[in-house]
């Protein structure tokens, strides 16, 4: 008769240590996974966002100064389009006093390193908001499309949310009755930080212009250069985005810098990325070296 013989205590013992030692090393790289995939996760997310947000700035920042005179769908009730195009070309980027009914919109420097703001103009069918402001539409070549108008862009960070507002800039220069504003659009959330330098071209002894900018400078520095003669043709835009949700303590000291801004520790243990843009202004280049916009 054979004997069975059951597990010894020291055998047991042995099972439970090696079972505990691989439930261990399965959760370990459970873990490991899921801080893996959040991680995937949050990075893709903040790219994505500061791609879209960069790529939309940078398309509407390359129209600024845009002005065709003689295209059909150019609204030109009670306008003179020779004034109305140096104005839009003047205010390719807007500063503080620019515009006579609103002397506190234009392109500002954040106080004490806070985000800055944006204020582009050009000729356009609707603004950042697809706010038409009532002009209507036209029949072009036997094709319904929009009146075009001068349409002025804020653009700005508001509870970190990269924000844009549109405006009549026929409204902004006194020549027409408002007609009502927009409302602000978000853009892009969670951004922490949203910077932009200015690049000053300064007339060489003759008054003439190379078209290239001098230097970069802040919105203080460039509203003082071109009150004196000079004009902006590039703009370097920076954004700081995070990711929605909290990853991990690991690089939390890690210090960001956006363009001309002090470098500084974030604050929550996110994900953060850095995105810039230098964008060369087409047709502010054109009206400083051959005094014409496109």
């Amino acid at each position: 008769m054979n004997t069975q013989k059951g597990m010894t205590l020291v055998e047991l013992l042995v099972s439970l240590v090696i079972g505990t030692a691989l439930l261990a090393g399965s959760l370990t790289v459970l873990t490991s996974n899921n801080a893996s995939l959040r991680l995937n996760e949050a990075l893709s997310s903040v790219q994505e966002n500061g791609r879209f947000a960069l790529s939309k700035l940078t398309q509407d920042v390359r129209l600024a100064g845009s002005y065709n005179p003689q295209a059909p769908e150019l609204d030109v009730n009670g306008i003179e389009v020779t004034t109305e195009q140096a104005e839009v070309v003047d205010t390719a980027v807007g500063f503080v006093g620019a515009f006579l009914s609103n002397a506190f919109l234009g392109s500002k420097e954040g106080a004490s390193g806070a985000s800055d703001t944006l204020v582009i103009g050009m000729q356009g069918g609707a603004d950042c908001t697809r706010d038409s402001h009532g002009y209507g539409t036209v029949v072009v070549a036997g094709q319904t499309v929009a009146r075009e108008f001068h349409v002025v862009n804020e653009y700005y960070l508001d509870a970190n949310q990269l924000k844009c507002k549109g405006y009549d800039g026929r409204v902004l220069r006194g020549v027409k009755s408002s007609s009502g504003s927009s409302n602000a659009v978000t853009l892009v959330e969670n951004v922490d930080d949203f910077q932009i330098l200015y690049g000053v071209a300064e007339p060489d002894a003759l008054g003439a212009f190379t078209g290239q900018p001098s230097y970069y400078a802040t919105a203080d520095r460039a509203t003082v250069a071109v009150n004196a003669g000079a004009r902006v043709v590039a703009v370097q835009l920076s954004l700081l985005l995070f990711s929605e949700d909290t990853i991990s303590k690991n690089g939390a000291n890690r210090k960001m810098k956006l363009l001309d801004n002090k470098a500084s520790v974030p604050a929550e243990a996110r994900v953060y990325r850095t995105f810039e843009q230098t964008v060369m202004l087409r047709n502010a280049w054109n009206a400083a070296v051959f005094g014409a916009s496109s």
